[in-house]
């Protein structure tokens, strides 16, 4: 089989990536770079333990760095892509001591690339096994985990007959997989994936709370006077706006609204000017203003948003009126009451979250369909909770889900 991958599957791979490189620069970025190789731009034989990252995965793979460095200092950590997209976040990390592109999966690059850097350990953030990486890490008796892991019922590698034959192949040469739930757990079961299997959680709920917890600085001459009173909606899309808007109408002169766009063009941002002027709201944008003294603050600044949700104790999250919601974990470590529309089943912490209740019985996440069903939502919530209360009871509730990458590291090593 590897032999059949090696010499068949991933040159057609390759040659479907040199197309695709002809119509997408970021593809045709990671081509010069491998082309390069990179990854041998440093010195050899420093056995490192190595993490790769598909992309955004890396988030995942942050709070995992950090206990390792922390229970190590010297001990170097890789940091390995798959896309270029990422590359600036990763190698600016601090406790990153080289990142690069994943090589080539082929058996003389990875061969060349393993006996190079001679690592401790393979660790794999959330998806991306690639096979031929795999298999000689196995060869070569180097551990390689699977962390933060899922499998949902819908996935390709469980529904489809070929995928599933070729992930439970790829998976037999993981020593360990980490995984978020119980329902990964079975479905990694379904693929017959040996050695050891576990419930261990989801590494994304440390990184969170240590953003939150190591705050950007903000203009804080627009934080609003009463933060029980302030809803923050984050990174929101049109079809999010037309319902919000209505529902600010309906809470004019109770709160005040802070917006975030998804996509802060100077196009977008005056169209929801123009939508607010409709429904008689009255607006100010961050970049310059002084003082929060209009019904709604628009944030006009990328990078800010995890920051903003510590100024409200009720949080809206985007996409969930488009197609699929973006996190809600950040809104919930802030400890907001967090709210999405009906396309939210992409997002496992949204199903989680709306299911449980504080000790107050109160719901932590609420799915809502309409702007009515919003204002009537914030609305039972002021009159029937302790609002001073809340946003404690949030980040309590949530800190049952932290601490899983200190328990990752202490597993593996």
């Amino acid at each position: 089989m590897i032999t059949l991958y090696n010499y068949l599957v991933f040159p057609f791979i390759r040659f479907a990536l040199w197309v695709g490189s002809l119509f997408i620069p970021k593809i045709k970025t990671g081509l010069q770079e491998r082309k390069k190789k990179v990854w041998l731009n440093t010195a050899p034989a420093q056995k490192p333990i190595i993490i790769h990252c598909a992309s955004g995965e890396f988030e995942y793979a942050k709070p995992v760095i950090r206990e390792i460095k922390k229970s190590n200092p010297r001990q170097k950590v890789f940091v390995s892509y798959f896309s270029p997209s990422y590359r600036a976040a990763i190698s600016a990390s601090p406790d990153v001591d080289f990142s690069f592109p994943a090589p080539w999966d082929s058996p003389k690059i990875i061969s060349e690339f393993l006996s190079f850097h001679q690592p401790i350990a393979y660790l794999i953030a959330r998806t991306d096994v690639w096979p031929g990486m795999a298999s000689q890490c196995f060869t070569r008796d180097i551990p390689t985990v699977l962390f933060s892991a899922t499998l949902s019922d819908t996935s390709k590698r469980i529904q489809n007959p070929l995928s599933r034959f070729i992930a439970a192949w790829t998976l037999k040469f993981i020593s360990q997989i980490y995984c978020v739930t119980l329902e990964d757990k079975k479905n990694f079961e379904r693929l017959r994936a040996p050695g050891r299997i576990e419930v261990l959680g989801d590494t994304r709920f440390d990184q969170v709370v240590f953003r939150i917890q190591n705050p950007k600085p903000l203009k804080e001459n627009l934080k609003p006077k009463d933060k029980t009173k302030t809803f923050v909606c984050g990174s929101t899309w049109p079809e999010d706006e037309v319902i919000l808007f209505e529902a600010f109408k309906k809470l004019k002169n109770q709160m005040q609204f802070i917006v975030a766009p998804h996509e802060p063009s100077q196009s977008h941002l005056e169209d929801i000017e123009s939508q607010l002027r409709k429904f008689g709201l009255t607006f100010s944008r961050y970049s310059v203003e002084n003082k929060f003294s209009t019904d709604v603050l628009l944030v006009d600044q990328v990078g800010i948003l995890a920051d903003l949700y510590r100024w409200g104790l009720y949080a809206f999250v985007g996409g969930s009126f488009k197609k699929t919601v973006h996190s809600v974990m950040e809104p919930l470590a802030s400890g907001c009451i967090t709210f999405f529309g009906p396309l939210h089943l992409n997002n496992r912490e949204a199903i989680l979250f709306k299911s449980l209740k504080s000790r107050s019985r109160m719901n932590l996440a609420h799915c809502v369909h309409s702007a009515q069903e919003l204002a009537d939502q914030l609305h039972l919530l002021q009159q029937n909770f302790d609002v001073s209360t809340l946003g404690f009871e949030v980040e309590q509730a949530l800190k049952a889900y932290t601490g899983t990458s200190q328990t990752l590291i202490t597993k593996i090593f």
